[in-house]
């Protein structure tokens, strides 16, 4: 925990165990998916999630620019993307669907998270992991 809220700064983008923003607690932010439930995918999960986090962007975080056939452009956060349609998160609540049809190309979906490999020394690593792993 003290690395999490400490020299890895984690808390100021995620929640850890519900107490975040978005649960009106004040421990962690919610520019980052909540970490709560995360243990039950794995310390092998976590850690990549740590080290390559563009690796598997949590949909809601990744942000892309989506590219219309008439030229114009919306940039935002990649909520959901299907054969129908994508959603884009445009910031302050604002939605944004785009007809599959609509789209001449979108960008792949990049992640505000540094890689805390190239932050963190391989025992605040595990530290931060075994953290996470205790969260409920």
């Amino acid at each position: 925990e003290a690395v999490f809220q400490g020299t890895g700064d984690c808390q100021r983008c995620h929640a850890a165990s519900g107490r975040g923003a978005e649960a009106g607690g004040g421990h962690g932010g919610g520019a980052g998916p909540p970490l709560q439930g995360l243990a039950a995918r794995g310390a092998d999960f976590v850690l990549e999630s740590l080290i390559a986090p563009e690796a598997r962007i949590a949909p809601g975080y990744g942000s892309v620019v989506v590219t219309r056939k008439d030229g114009s452009t919306v940039a935002g956060l990649l909520v959901s993307q299907d054969a129908e349609a994508t959603t884009i998160d445009l910031g302050g609540g604002e939605l944004k669907v785009i007809a599959a049809g609509d789209i001449a190309s979108t960008t792949a979906p990049v992640t505000g998270m540094p890689a805390m490999g190239l932050v963190l020394e391989p025992r605040a690593l595990r530290d931060v992991v075994a953290y996470v792993l205790s969260l409920e």
